[in-house]
């Protein structure tokens, strides 16, 4: 299996690999070189964590696979220059993919919940010595990433600061998932500014965001 992968160097601090017929799977190092080297090991993990969600895995006959780099999106050379857009994010998401992404999503979802949904108010807002965030402020953090995504993308509609942390979660994920519901076929690519935004762009930066504050919600719960 022949496994394409789009590499952007244009992040702080370091490499992000994209496995983009996987939106869920990307591997992150120190350059390059690092995070390539870690996609076979990312993917082999998002198989296993398929594998847990669902009998009908799309990656259960993964086999030996060929990781190639396809795309490259280096440091910008000019102010006005797309730095978070690979050619390949102008394909369409077909119905499979839409499919597959929505329960991808969901399963991450249902993973968050079950992680901070045994804390109480007080514990969530907890302020642990030598650390940054509370839970409550990774749990808002997730929700506000996600609204500006869908913002970044097109989509109106205010976040509900009102509503307590999980409401909030939950309705910009409504709003996400109906994004990539009905984003129009005639219009695959959306010029905002000067980073162009697509279904596919949408769907794995949602998760990849989604996924990385995951890890600050895990380190955080160790103290608990």
């Amino acid at each position: 299996m022949r496994i394409r992968v789009g590499l952007e160097n244009t992040i702080e601090n370091g490499s992000v690999a994209w496995v983009l017929d996987h939106p869920g799977v990307t591997a992150r190092g120190r350059d390059g070189s690092e995070a390539l080297m870690r996609v076979p090991q990312a993917l082999v993990a998002y198989q296993g964590w398929l594998a847990k969600h669902t009998q009908d895995s799309w990656l259960a006959d993964l086999g030996d696979f060929d990781v190639r780099m396809v795309e490259l999106l280096d440091r910008c050379v000019a102010k006005d220059a797309p730095c978070n857009w690979f050619t390949d994010d102008q394909r369409p998401l077909d119905p499979r993919e839409l499919q597959q992404g929505r329960q991808v999503l969901a399963w991450q979802r249902a993973n968050l919940l079950q992680m901070a949904g045994s804390f109480t108010p007080s514990e969530l807002a907890r302020v642990v010595e030598g650390e940054a965030f509370t839970l409550q402020s990774v749990l808002e953090g997730i929700a506000e990433a996600e609204q500006w995504l869908v913002e970044a993308a097109g989509l109106t509609g205010d976040a509900d600061q009102s509503a307590d942390v999980f409401t909030q979660l939950k309705l910009v994920r409504d709003r996400l998932t109906r994004c990539l519901i009905d984003w129009p076929a005639e219009e695959a690519v959306r010029e905002r500014e000067v980073e162009p935004w697509s279904a596919r762009k949408l769907l794995r930066r949602a998760i990849r965001e989604e996924r990385e504050r995951m890890e600050d919600l895990l380190r955080l719960m160790n103290y608990f």
